[in-house]
């Protein structure tokens, strides 16, 4: 979620958009052949390489869920650019929630939690082409489903969408705002 790791392209690094035809959207996805933009340093053949993009897609299909619109007041969060450019990341930003807190990153523990005291390097976002952050994805909401792949803006409402545990299409099917819930509840 940090630069150093992929966010969103569209999340996480690809957080998961000024209307652009669903074209122009999806060619900026890598052209790997599951049809998303992968996690780096897997394998394209891996289990979460071959269907961690698919978690964005199936939030945003109304049979689960209408833009995320009816997730739970605590798992909404904003963006905020830090207009800056770091190696490896052109479009740093921070994922705000309520009180206060950011959304941030323990390197050493793979994890991802509110608080507002983290170092700052844990906080740093990273929304890029073909850039996920390999353990949840960032999905803007209110936009149009067909565009999953434009910027990001100053102040956009997001959701967080945890698939790092998904190993197969029926788990990605079955993803729950429950857990989402319990993940970020204050």
């Amino acid at each position: 979620m940090m630069c150093e790791k992929h966010v969103l392209t569209y999340i996480k690094n690809k957080l998961f958009i000024p209307l652009l035809s669903s074209v122009e959207c999806f060619s900026r996805r890598s052209a790997h052949s599951h049809g998303g933009p992968s996690i780096p340093r897997l394998s394209i053949n891996t289990i979460q390489n071959k269907y961690h993009w698919k978690c964005l897609d199936s939030a945003t299909n109304p049979m689960y869920l209408n833009d995320c619109s009816s997730i739970p007041s605590q798992v909404k969060f904003y963006i905020s650019l830090l207009h800056q450019n770091y190696p490896g990341c052109k479009n740093p930003f921070k994922i705000h929630g309520t009180g206060g807190t950011v959304l941030s990153w323990n390197r050493k523990e793979n994890t991802v939690f509110m608080d507002s005291s983290i170092n700052a390097n844990n906080t740093q976002w990273c929304y890029e082409d073909s850039n996920y952050e390999d353990s949840f994805t960032i999905h803007p909401y209110g936009r149009p489903q067909d565009c999953l792949s434009a910027p990001l803006k100053e102040g956009d409402p997001v959701c967080v969408i945890n698939c790092y545990a998904v190993e197969n299409d029926a788990q990605i099917l079955g993803i729950s705002w429950d857990l989402l819930y319990r993940t970020f509840a204050p």
